[in-house]
């Protein structure tokens, strides 16, 4: 069997980034291991439909799988794919066509036959041995010329589910520029109220081996010049061993590589040897989940945001970590927390440069759906979400926003506008870590003082991006034409 996978993994909301697939790597990975031929497309948003058509046409896939994790616009793309996959099933009517990368199906007028929901490296083990798939399927779709079926796993196994690390190949067209993802581990040990990652409150029990990210990194500076990378595990500080086992992985390398990922702060409060991992480490960025520094409104989160330990420990931080990026993500509305004191830490992390940058963010509650054919989105609902009572919030019908509640002290407009508000008085541009990182690997990146800067820095470093991902497209389609 032959498989293509078109991907998209680096536009949504940041087109100008220049990140590279670590998912679709390792499904190829696990097809190859089968027997199954597999080629990638990336940035397939990118490509004109001739050239995609072309590329069928000359490959003449059996499979077609979408990664659509990161599509720029998703009415627009999909309208796009969709007049691809009605030519290539006219085409070709045996041809078969897959969809993972998201948490739930998109319209495709029947032109998918299977919607891989949430992570499915065990489904898709199991579909490409045409193994019985009854255990996964959440919903099933009879149409006048086609059906679809919806798969879900539901039941994490970390014994499948090990971390990926990327396997390059040459024709994936690597340049210095890249970033490359890598996993230490798979899931979350911990379960915040709002969050809404399907792998959270996993026990973790495999892990990546320092020698073997060593190897990683080595690869991919000695073979493509590559030295920017991203760690896509959700926290990468859960545990002292996976910060000891990337500061083992980096010793005795000719370059330094230059991480990004997501940390939690008040487990670095809580953990002080960690202050000493990171140290070793020298991440290039970090983005801090803080939620708030209000005490109560952090517990009620499930985080411990305890009197003026977060800002003894940025400051610790920046003492060891001079050169690292620190993002701090807060979420504006949490129940326990006042304007007062959102504006009062705020400026004190601000004033006195204990975060390169804030991002505020209101309050968001997804209610589960009320189609009855969608139950199976509520395994992407948080706790918070299942039941905001619970957490004291109420909610309220509105027409102007789905997400409309209200707790002791404000509502999701008032949250909402409030954030904003924060924004503009500190004449914050919103930079974030992974987006730091992205100029950085592109060779762009400029401090900037006002929005005005940041978005002319943005224009550049998409300008740039778009090279590199037409270079691809150009280079990629020529190693077509050669199969």
């Amino acid at each position: 069997m032959k498989l293509l996978i078109l991907a998209e993994n680096s536009n949504g909301p940041y087109p100008h980034m220049h990140y590279r697939a670590l998912g679709t790597m390792e499904l190829r990975r696990r097809a190859e291991a089968k027997g199954h031929k597999t080629e990638i497309i990336e940035w397939f948003t990118r490509w004109t439909l001739d050239e995609l058509k072309l590329v069928i046409q000359t490959y003449q896939p059996d499979v077609i799988g979408l990664s659509i994790t990161l599509m720029a616009d998703m009415k627009v793309d999909t309208i796009k794919q969709n007049e691809l996959l009605s030519w290539a099933r006219e085409k070709y009517p045996k041809l078969k066509v897959i969809v993972g990368g998201a948490r739930d199906e998109i319209e495709s007028d029947g032109l998918i036959d299977a919607f891989f929901l949430g992570r499915s490296m065990k489904m898709f083990d199991d579909w490409l041995d045409d193994k019985d798939m009854t255990s996964y399927t959440v919903s099933k779709k009879h149409g006048a010329t086609s059906k679809s079926v919806v798969y879900l796993n539901k039941e994490f196994n970390e014994f499948t589910d090990q971390p990926i690390l990327p396997i390059p190949k040459d024709e994936d067209y690597y340049t210095p520029h890249d970033i490359l993802g890598f996993e230490v581990s798979v899931g979350c040990k911990f379960n915040c109220s709002f969050c809404n990652y399907e792998l959270r409150n996993a026990k973790i029990t495999n892990l990546s081996k320092a020698e073997n990210l060593h190897s990683m990194f080595k690869n991919a500076y000695e073979k493509y010049g590559i030295t920017h990378f991203y760690a896509v595990d959700d926290t990468l500080n859960e545990s002292d061993e996976k910060l000891e086992i990337i500061a083992d992985a980096i010793k005795g390398l000719d370059f330094h590589p230059q991480i990004s990922g997501w940390l939690r702060l008040d487990l670095i409060s809580a953990r002080p040897y960690q202050l000493e991992l990171l140290q070793r480490i020298q991440m290039q960025s970090i983005f801090f989940g803080i939620e708030s520094f209000n005490e109560e409104a952090s517990k009620r989160v499930r985080k411990r945001s305890i009197g003026n330990k977060p800002f003894e420990t940025l400051k610790k931080i920046k003492e060891l970590c001079p050169d690292t990026w620190t993002t701090g993500g807060l979420i504006v509305g949490l129940t326990g927390d006042t304007e007062e004191s959102i504006r009062k830490s705020v400026h004190k992390a601000m004033d006195e440069n204990l975060l390169s940058e804030i991002r505020f963010q209101p309050l968001g509650i997804h209610l589960p759906s009320k189609d009855s054919n969608k139950q199976y989105l509520s395994h992407f609902n948080s706790d918070l979400d299942n039941d905001p009572g619970k957490f004291n919030y109420q909610i309220i019908e509105s027409a102007e926003s789905e997400y409309e509640w209200k707790n002791e002290w404000t509502t999701y407009t008032k949250a909402k506008a409030l954030a904003s508000k924060l924004r503009d008085e500190l004449n914050s541009v919103q930079l974030g870590h992974s987006e730091y990182s992205s100029m950085n690997a592109l060779k762009l990146y400029k401090k900037c003082t006002t929005y005005d800067e940041y978005a002319s820095l943005r224009h550049r470093t998409r300008a740039k991006a778009d090279l590199l991902k037409q270079s691809y497209v150009d280079k990629k389609l020529q190693y077509f034409l050669k199969l």
